[in-house]
């Protein structure tokens, strides 16, 4: 999952200050690598084709957006331990 550029600063320290920034920094909205991921994934991906990609907590509407305006199907989402939406699964179809 993403975070906001300035959220960064807040996460836990033993999560900020393990992870390489740009494992996290998701830039301003948090959103900027799932707008490259919808964008590019396609090219790697069989007809019928899948992908998950973990979110935040408050991420599902945007994030599922994204994937959508590239062409995407939804294909499920699951949720972590705490009952948190941590997982959305697209679909791809080759035009």
């Amino acid at each position: 999952l993403y975070i906001s550029s300035e959220d960064i600063g807040n996460l836990q320290d033993e999560v900020r200050n393990f992870d390489p920034r740009l494992a996290l920094d998701g830039g301003a909205d948090g959103l900027n690598p799932y707008r490259i991921i919808a964008a590019e994934a396609a090219r790697f991906l069989e007809t019928e084709g899948r992908i998950a990609v973990e979110i935040g907590h408050t991420q599902y509407n945007k994030v599922s957006e994204i994937f959508a305006a590239a062409g995407y199907l939804p294909g499920g989402a699951f949720r972590d331990l705490g009952g948190n939406d941590r997982v959305l699964v697209f679909k791809w179809t080759k035009p």
